[in-house]
């Protein structure tokens, strides 16, 4: 539904109004409108949405209620009623009298109303050109004070939906509720194939729920900033998070077109963690010879990626997984057909780690420090 501006017979600006409301106001064909989408304002005349008030208006201006003009009055027609010349003389003055009542009542209705009019032509013309002056920039203000009350409510009410029914499972939802512009970017920040787009750009960049917390996915406010921005506050899987989000209501649908993220808890928390990239160097021995090795992994908070091993003597390179806490360092990987195994604690000197690889059926010491 849309909402219109009017500037009235004043020179004030009423609205914003349902378009089905205006018929019950004095809606003239000059009178000024202006409605979202609309560059400037227009005479009511020259919008399509007003030609059925304007003619439902000039029909009832038409249909006027018919009177009785005393001077056409049919006048000489014999009085066959049997009077005395007493009632004929009272007849005749109060006759006289109507019409000399009627006849100046008709002369003080003309007179009012042409002051009416003369004071509507030229205090009305100077309000509404002052009106005309200012009213672009008094209409595009209004929208960014957010005047457009009913869309607020609208638009606040669909982000809580979407994120308590459909944000989690529902990827065509979002399909008719972005932007070209926006689904373009959620299609390049899907890192997966097939037709789903990136919700958790909705979300926090957690893959997990916070430990200790309830898990708890919910809304915990929404609110309008004007201009078309608002900004939501929501719990996803107990981590706290603020977006910014752009979005109007656009043939009755609510269409998002930019998305910004304000805090994501879990995303400081993983910055505020160890991030660190390892480089290890050691030996593996067998019968008293020792083999060069290097071990590099990137660690992030009890998170490790990246680990390569590398036979320096030989030349070999295998991929491994890595754990490891303050006292120990484990690492797994596969020689061709032979499980390779590194099982190594931190020695009694602080200077590194000790222990034994286990290469199919062969075991060597093994020694790494940073």
């Amino acid at each position: 539904m849309k909402f219109y501006y009017f500037v009235d017979k004043e020179g004030v600006r009423q609205g914003p109004l349902p378009l089905d409301d205006l018929s019950t106001y004095d809606i003239s064909p000059t009178t000024l409108v202006w409605t979202k989408g609309m560059e400037k304002w227009l005479k009511a005349k020259d919008v399509d949405d007003f030609r059925d008030i304007l003619q439902s208006s000039q029909v009832t201006n038409d249909i006027l209620p018919a009177t009785e003009n005393p001077e056409e009055t049919p006048k000489n027609i014999p009085n066959t009623s049997p009077v005395s010349s007493e009632n004929e003389y009272v007849d005749e003055v109060s006759t006289e009298e109507t019409e000399e009542k009627s006849s100046n009542l008709k002369y003080w209705i003309i007179g009012a109303v042409l002051v009416v009019i003369v004071s509507i032509v030229f205090f009305g013309y100077n309000k509404t050109e002052s009106v005309t002056d200012t009213v672009d920039t008094l209409a595009i203000d209004s929208v960014s004070e957010s005047d457009y009350v009913d869309e607020e409510n609208i638009v606040k009410e669909f982000i809580v939906n979407m994120y308590n029914n459909h944000l989690y499972d529902e990827y065509r939802f979002l399909e008719n509720h972005c932007t070209r512009h926006l689904l373009d970017v959620l299609r390049a920040d899907y890192e997966y194939d097939g037709t789903g787009y990136a919700v958790w750009n909705f979300r926090t960049c957690s893959q997990d729920g916070k430990p200790d917390s309830e898990y708890e996915n919910k809304i915990i406010s929404v609110e309008s900033l004007g201009d078309g921005w608002y900004t939501y506050e929501f719990y996803d899987g107990g981590w706290r998070g603020k977006k910014r989000v752009k979005a109007s209501v656009v043939d009755g649908e609510v269409m998002m077109d930019v998305l910004e993220t304000l805090y994501d808890e879990c995303k400081e928390s993983f910055n505020a963690e160890i991030s660190k990239d390892w480089n290890l160097s050691g030996y593996m021995e067998s019968d008293g010879t020792r083999y060069p090795i290097l071990i590099t992994f990137h660690q992030q908070g009890d998170y490790f990626s990246d680990c390569v091993y590398k036979n320096v003597t030989y030349g070999g390179r295998l991929n491994m997984t890595v754990s490891m806490n303050e006292s120990y360092l484990h690492f797994e990987g596969r020689d061709g057909n032979k499980e390779f195994v590194i099982k190594l604690e931190q020695n009694e000197y602080g200077n590194g780690w000790d222990g034994y690889s286990t290469i199919g059926e062969q075991t060597l010491f093994t020694h790494l420090e940073e």
